[in-house]
């Protein structure tokens, strides 16, 4: 079983997300990103103020939408009426909605709305309905 692995970054400076092209690291054995979109600038350091990484879960929704870290997904419960959003987080090794214990792989129907940065305010809505 093979699984993508690949990162997207959020760069406050720009207000813009972007692909990660090159994850290196320094001699000291901090992380340095080289964004896709940006590969004639400098390399970025991750957590920093300028720049937030957020990792490919491996999943996409039912639109075929990539699944990140840190998107919000509207997710369908055990019946068609319960419906729940949530933001997506990695915790003790799986990546799951930050309101519920189970895998993100656990729910069949997923879709993602938007994600913490670009859409904050979707943030705030995260729960059931």
């Amino acid at each position: 079983m093979s699984r993508t692995i690949k990162f997207r970054a959020w760069v406050p400076k720009y207000k813009e997300m972007f692909t990660v092209a090159i994850l290196s690291w320094n001699q000291d054995g901090s992380l340095l990103i080289k964004l896709k979109e940006h590969m004639d600038a400098d390399f970025y350091r991750p957590g920093a103020a300028e720049i937030q990484l957020m990792q490919f879960t491996g999943l996409t929704d039912m639109h075929d939408t990539e699944i990140y870290e840190g998107d919000i997904v509207k997710f369908a419960g055990y019946s068609q009426d319960e419906k729940f959003t949530s933001q997506i987080i990695f915790d003790q090794g799986i990546f799951r909605p930050k309101m519920w214990s189970e895998p993100l792989g656990f729910y069949k129907s997923k879709e993602v709305i938007g994600n913490i940065y670009e859409h904050p305010e979707l943030v705030k809505r995260s729960r059931h309905e």
